[in-house]
């Protein structure tokens, strides 16, 4: 009885692979047609300050960070040294200065560059350079 059982199940399965075979092979041997890929409408690059206050705002009032805390524990009256890597985007950049500036922040922009006493075309050769 259990041979019988077993026997009938492996047929079972073997007649499934073949019906499942006749059927998706039409399918899939065509080559599928997917739509052209294309940029989402509703994600646009910013042109503005403007448009980047927003997400700059919830930056500067985060408590939190990657590193320990956040610019949210700023206080008004105090300064901030930003130091920015030479690829960094300057309306960014003016962005968290201006959101800052709106809690009373006072913030100082030195690239790392001229930290180091070079300009940005020497620090950008050394960063290629470093990635070859």
């Amino acid at each position: 009885m259990f041979r019988v059982k077993r026997v009938l199940l492996v047929s079972t399965a073997a007649l499934a692979a073949v019906f499942l075979g006749e059927v998706t092979e039409p399918i899939l041997g065509a080559a599928p047609e997917y739509p052209q890929a294309r940029f989402p409408s509703y994600v646009k690059p910013p042109t503005s300050i403007a448009d980047v206050m927003p997400s700059a705002r919830k930056i500067v009032r985060n408590k939190s960070g990657i590193q320990g805390s956040g610019m949210g524990v700023l206080e008004s009256g105090e300064t901030v040294l930003l130091v920015p890597d030479s690829d960094a985007e300057g309306m960014i950049l003016d962005a968290i200065k201006a959101a800052l500036l709106e809690r009373g922040v006072t913030t100082d922009i030195k690239y790392n560059y001229e930290l180091a006493g070079v300009t940005r075309e020497e620090a950008e050769a050394l960063r290629m350079a470093r990635s070859n």
